[in-house]
């Protein structure tokens, strides 16, 4: 097959498999809630999209960035290009499959970049144990900021009551709680890629020096 044509056939077959999960993503939408997008749409003031879609693209854009510097310090060197349409193919799958958007960038960054898979299933864990250990972080700071939040997040999430007429549960117990989980999720990374404590520490040690 001439090399022209594989590759135009290439581009065809991602952009319908894009379309189908865009429309695999809408197609449970009733006709009330088409209607009232229709009817949204109508009012809408499209201009006020522009700096939040900016905004979006800018985040997707920092997050590819984010993934391809792990990715270099395995000692590939995938571009930017490729690495920021992998993140967007996932998004788009995301949509219609939970989860699955993380294979599928892998997948395609693979396919374009010969970076193995595994390896890039390995810098997604390592992504996703260092957005949860932000997100207890953020939420360490915002309770110290705000205490007065404390009460309303265990009502939320432990159904406990702050007014004094339920039991409160201590503020280390809860933070007890987090740790052991951001604990969990490091030796979850440690026994699926199996790693020691040196390699976690070489690899804290990057990201410190990246931040």
């Amino acid at each position: 097959m001439n090399k022209r044509l594989r590759t135009i056939l290439q581009y065809v077959f991602f952009f319908a498999l894009g379309f189908f999960f865009v429309w695999l993503s809408v197609k449970d939408v009733g006709r009330p809630q088409r209607l009232q997008i229709r009817s949204a749409l109508q009012h809408a003031r499209f201009y006020l999209a522009v700096p939040v879609f900016l905004i979006l693209l800018a985040s997707h854009y920092v997050r590819a960035i984010r993934w391809r510097l792990l990715i270099k310090s395995l000692g590939y060197n995938p571009s930017k290009a490729n690495t920021f349409f992998a993140v967007m193919i996932g998004y788009i799958v995301n949509q219609a499959v939970l989860r699955l958007g993380e294979v599928m960038k892998c997948t395609v960054l693979a396919r374009y970049e010969k970076v193995p898979a595994d390896k890039l299933v390995g810098t997604i864990i390592l992504e996703r144990l260092i957005d949860a250990i932000t997100l207890v972080v953020v939420l360490v700071v915002t309770i110290i900021i705000q205490p007065s939040l404390y009460d309303e997040l265990l009502a939320t999430i432990f159904h406990v009551r702050g007014d004094g007429d339920g039991k409160k549960i201590p503020g280390y117990v809860f933070l007890l709680i987090i740790f052991g989980i951001v604990i969990l999720g490091i030796a979850l990374w440690m026994l699926i890629k199996k790693k020691n404590f040196n390699d976690l520490a070489v690899a804290i040690k990057k990201i410190v020096r990246r931040v």
